[in-house]
């Protein structure tokens, strides 16, 4: 048998060590490879490339396939948040809508507060809402506000309204 041919044998065998799709012209690239190295062994080198090239490709669609299983569920993740802010917005208007019917100025600031935050409005936005007050007192009219939503609130509306960032003074 001819020195090539068992070149080319051998990275065959290199890469069917892996369940990865080859082609004639990458097996003329990687015998390619072989010849401009010029190894004291070019067999078992050939197998070596071989190897090396069919597992780097079995890594690779694996690492695709997980990348893309990844953005699958973050996608669908963000679609359950979506909805479950939709449904607590939804709850918190009609609690509110219920709220501002005979309240005093004070009370719907609070509730307007409450609301502001819920939407995503930041500080610098509920300023220009209401100009004469200071981050301070906008934050504890949104306490005061959230106080006055908790009795009509589900559970699960209340942990949508006390999270983290509900809560905190941002500037």
């Amino acid at each position: 048998m001819e020195i090539t041919t068992k070149i080319r044998l051998s990275l065959l065998n290199g890469l069917a060590v892996a369940p990865a799709r080859f082609n004639e012209e990458i097996v003329k690239r990687l015998l390619n490879k072989v010849a401009e190295k010029n190894p004291d062994n070019p067999i078992s080198y050939a197998y070596v490339i071989g190897r090396n090239w069919s597992i780097d490709q079995v890594r690779q669609e694996a690492s695709a396939a997980k990348k893309q299983e990844k953005e699958r569920q973050d996608k669908e993740k963000a679609e359950q948040k979506n909805i479950f802010v939709e449904r607590c917005q939804k709850e918190l208007a009609q609690i509110l809508a219920k709220l501002h019917v005979g309240a005093n100025p004070t009370r719907i600031r609070h509730l307007e507060m409450v609301r502001m935050s819920t939407v995503g409005l930041t500080d610098t936005e509920c300023a220009q809402v209401f100009p004469e007050s200071n981050s301070t007192l906008r934050y504890q009219w949104k306490r005061r506000g959230l106080l006055l939503v908790k009795p009509h609130a589900s559970p699960e509306l209340w942990h949508f309204l006390t999270r983290k960032w509900c809560w905190e003074k941002t500037k």
